[in-house]
């Protein structure tokens, strides 16, 4: 089960309300269940624990990176949302999620991701958003290749874009969202990848988010600039990327682990 959800929003944050200064944006978070949370405040990174559905809204300068992660310790995924100025931006569950574009409230761009509730020949439901697809939709392989709406089916995980106001989204662009897994073809099997919050830490091994990297002296630890650095350097709560490859045995074997200070 993919327990944790990690938001890193980097917009541009430009608040296009006339009635809010321009230099600041109005962001809301939304939890759908019980969770552990942490949220990025103009003062830093607060904490909260929701035993039911949680939101919190904060002001920040424009260009703030704003970073929501929420842990279910039920195991379960979890629905997490970020609107800013009241439009939603970005919603998603059970995976790590980095935004890093500079949209503003205006533009309407919104992007989903998770698995299909419904699919038409004219709409796509994502996490309870429905969006209108037309000729103009661009439907993505793994490879980022141009396929066909055909290609999808209910059930499967996948990453929208589109653009609109609540009610009257249109899909811009349809892709498969694994989640950080990605088959590289070479000979070490399947290659994984894992951005999120470090929950674990052993002599043997770091769990990121919800998936538990072993370590060994080969794998290479790097700060944010790529730079080696010491083991001891990354902790538990702490942001962190992790690669590595799925060993015949089911385990994933981390050859780096990175720090992430977006």
């Amino acid at each position: 089960m993919r327990a944790l959800l990690a938001f890193a929003l980097v917009l541009g944050l430009a608040a296009c309300d006339s009635a809010s200064p321009a230099s600041t944006a109005s962001i809301r978070y939304s939890v759908s269940g019980p969770a552990a949370i942490t949220y990025s405040t103009p003062d830093g990174t607060q904490a909260a624990t929701a035993s039911s559905a949680w939101d919190a809204s904060v002001q920040v300068p424009a260009g703030t990176p704003v970073v929501l992660t929420a842990l279910s310790a039920s195991g379960q995924p979890v629905e997490a949302r970020i609107y800013v100025d009241d439009q939603l931006a970005k919603s998603s569950q059970g995976t790590s999620v980095r935004l890093s574009s500079s949209a503003s409230s205006s533009s309407g761009e919104v992007e989903v991701e998770g698995p299909i509730e419904a699919i038409s020949a004219d709409a796509i439901t994502v996490l309870g958003f429905t969006f209108s697809i037309d000729g103009s939709t661009a439907f993505l392989d793994d490879d980022n290749d141009p396929t066909t709406a055909a290609a999808f089916s209910v059930g499967q995980r996948v990453e929208v874009k589109g653009r609109g106001p609540a009610g009257a989204l249109r899909a811009t662009r349809v892709k498969p969202d694994d989640d950080g897994y990605d088959d590289d073809g070479d000979d070490n099997g399947v290659h994984v990848e894992r951005e999120s919050t470090i929950t674990a830490m052993d002599a043997e091994s770091i769990t990121v988010g919800d998936l538990r990297f072993l370590t060994n002296a080969s794998t290479q630890y790097l700060d944010d600039d790529n730079r080696p650095i010491a083991r001891s350097a990354f902790a538990v709560g702490q942001l962190a990327e992790a690669e590595g490859h799925r060993r015949s045995d089911g385990t994933v074997l981390a050859y780096k682990v990175k720090q992430d200070r977006d």
